[in-house]
């Protein structure tokens, strides 16, 4: 039976493409420019790429934020271990000692401290996590409405033709 991927890496995946695709358009995009006779669809293309470049560069700062997404959450997962451990030795009644002076060390106030940690990287993920869905929304937003941009630009002149035609 083959191992289906995880939906994080079926997710980063999916980043890294969107990335790729965003400036592999953009590149194709300044690549087959060719001046048109109307002003206005040259400035709309040039705003096409603009945008395409924005939605370009929000997708690199996601990656980016990645590792320190992981890095938090793998400090998370640790302390809440630590929590769990500490909780069972205090049911236990098992002494802890410090490992640098081995004083016997107040399970009920190294829960606290490792509590007021945990509260810490919780809130500063809940913060990478909100910065990090106003990025993506702002990739997605960019990347459409420079796309729509191009599109405008490119059948500009078409579009003028058939409706002259038409008259």
């Amino acid at each position: 039976m083959a191992d289906t991927p995880s939906p994080h890496s079926v997710m980063e995946k999916f980043e890294f493409y969107f990335l790729g695709l965003t400036f592999t358009l953009l590149a194709l995009a300044v690549q087959s420019f060719k001046p048109s006779p109307s002003l206005s669809a040259d400035v709309i293309e040039i705003l096409g790429w603009l945008f395409l470049l924005v939605s370009g560069l929000l997708g690199l700062s996601k990656v980016e934020w990645i590792s320190a997404m992981l890095y938090t959450q793998a400090r998370l997962s640790y302390f809440e271990q630590a929590r769990d451990d500490l909780q069972k030795a205090q049911a236990q009644n098992l002494p802890l000692r410090d490992s640098k002076d081995g004083r016997t060390l107040n399970p009920a106030e190294m829960i606290e401290k490792n509590e007021c940690t945990l509260s810490d990287i919780k809130s500063q993920g809940n913060k990478m996590d909100k910065k990090h869905e106003f990025k993506h929304k702002g990739q997605k937003a960019f990347f459409l409405i420079g796309l729509i941009a191009l599109l405008v630009a490119r059948a500009h002149n078409v579009v003028q033709r058939i409706l002259g035609s038409l008259c």
